[in-house]
């Protein structure tokens, strides 16, 4: 009698998940070709199993080495990749937030102006919002937005908020902002 690991083993197979049990164990034994291929078989699906494991330790070790990478930027260089990205942005009258980007404007309700703009070759009512930086008045973009973002930044003006808080989330056709007043 075949041990009852081996059985199971070589009944995970699709080759012989159709078999029952005494019909396995009845091929296993009484012929020594079909022993012998289930053996190369079984032999198949471990090497298998085991490249599959190390193919994922070396994918394991690879994000680890990238994450490992990623830490090792010094307080220096994230100031640099700041800096130039404000200075990117500040050349633009337009603001782009990035996917995950969190930052904070003055909206003013008496700057805000209806625009038509062409998306997927239709022209579609937009709402453009000139948009102060708090810490420098100064500093002002334009921000045109969907129906959808005009009606939660609207609510917040009608209510006194002036301060808001933004939060693009996606990218493309799925972007969403999330806004909230801000603390002052």
């Amino acid at each position: 009698m075949i041990s009852n690991w081996l059985l199971k083993t070589v009944k995970d197979l699709p080759e012989i998940a159709s078999y029952n049990t005494a019909t396995i164990e009845e091929l296993f034994l009484s012929n020594i070709t079909t022993r012998q291929s289930l053996l190369v078989i079984w032999r198949g699906w471990v090497m298998l199993i085991c490249l599959k494991q190390t193919k994922q330790r070396k994918s394991e070790q690879n994000m680890t080495s990238q994450n490992q990478q990623q830490q090792e930027l010094s307080e220096k260089a994230r100031q640099n990749l700041q800096r130039n990205a404000e200075l990117r942005n500040k050349d633009s009258k337009f603001f782009n937030p990035q996917p995950g980007e969190k930052s904070i404007w003055i909206f003013d309700a008496e700057k805000i102006q209806p625009v038509e703009k062409e998306f997927d070759g239709k022209k579609v009512q937009r709402f453009q919002y000139i948009i102060q930086d708090p810490n420098n008045s100064d500093y002002e973009k334009y921000w045109t937005v969907s129906k959808r973002t005009s009606e939660q930044i609207d609510a917040f003006l009608s209510e006194g908020h002036s301060l808001l808080k933004i939060q693009r989330i996606g990218t493309g056709k799925e972007t969403r902002y999330n806004i909230m007043p801000a603390a002052a």
